[in-house]
């Protein structure tokens, strides 16, 4: 592994919130090691009811990441978690993300922090 950190969804929402575990736990992480999968930046657009002012919140926060696309790679690794693991798609997909980038997942997600796959590593500040 690395010191590269991806962010889970959850981490980001609970950062913006101002959670001071979080925020002091990502705080404490490189700038130039952070990243989140599409899939996060998606879901964290795509969030209904947002406000013009969180967006721009969000987008500021995002500026600041490495944006990993979809690859094949993350692809055929993701359909591999999701069918042995039983994950959800885009848990699935971030954890591949993850996986791929040879990269510390950061989540609130106990299932994600919880599982066991060859070379996967996830944390969560709490």
């Amino acid at each position: 592994m690395n010191d590269r950190y991806l962010f889970d969804t959850n981490a980001v929402l609970y950062y913006l919130q101002g959670r001071p575990e979080w925020v002091d736990f990502i705080d404490g992480t490189p700038m130039t090691e952070r990243a989140a999968s599409v899939i996060t930046r998606m879901e964290l657009l795509a969030f209904q009811g947002i406000s013009p002012d969180g967006e721009a919140r969000i987008r500021r926060f995002l500026d600041d990441l490495l944006i990993i696309p979809l690859s094949q790679t993350v692809e055929n690794t993701a359909i591999a978690m999701r069918r042995t693991a039983r994950l959800k798609l885009p848990d699935a997909i971030i954890a591949a993300t993850a996986l791929t980038q040879e990269a510390t997942l950061i989540t609130g997600d106990q299932r994600l922090r919880d599982l066991q796959w060859p070379g996967f590593r996830a944390v969560t500040p709490v």
